[in-house]
């Protein structure tokens, strides 16, 4: 029984709790396959979130998405929505970036121009 505005206010935030623990559970999920298919030298995956999941009626499969995207672009991964239920995940772009031990400062100018790329992709 409710016995005040702030057990309302506790429950709202279990269930937020709860839901973004869901997201996370995506998130590893999606970090796991992208290694394994990078362990195969395969540079994107297509990534299909559940419709729903059991057990969260209120889980939001658009605020998944979004999670998604922010968690992975944020990492420098090139995310796309891709027919409006797929999320296409690209890190080929690290083929094309030559790694250097002699000098810092080339190192310094491969990690601008990743930083660079990771901006673009937030667009």
């Amino acid at each position: 029984m409710i016995s005040s505005v702030t057990d309302l206010y506790v429950q709202n935030q279990e269930r937020k709790r709860q839901s973004h623990q869901i997201y996370k559970t995506m998130y590893v999920d999606v970090l796991h396959k992208i290694q394994e298919k990078h362990n195969n030298h395969v540079y994107n995956l297509i990534y299909k979130p559940p419709m729903f999941v059991y057990g969260n009626i209120r889980f939001n499969r658009k605020t998944c998405f979004v999670y998604l995207v922010k968690k992975l672009s944020r990492r420098g991964f090139l995310v796309f929505i891709y027919k409006g239920n797929l999320l296409y995940i690209d890190w080929s772009y690290i083929l094309s970036i030559k790694p250097t031990h002699s000098n810092s400062n080339e190192s310094i100018q491969n990690k601008k121009s990743i930083k660079q790329v990771t901006f673009s992709a937030d667009r």
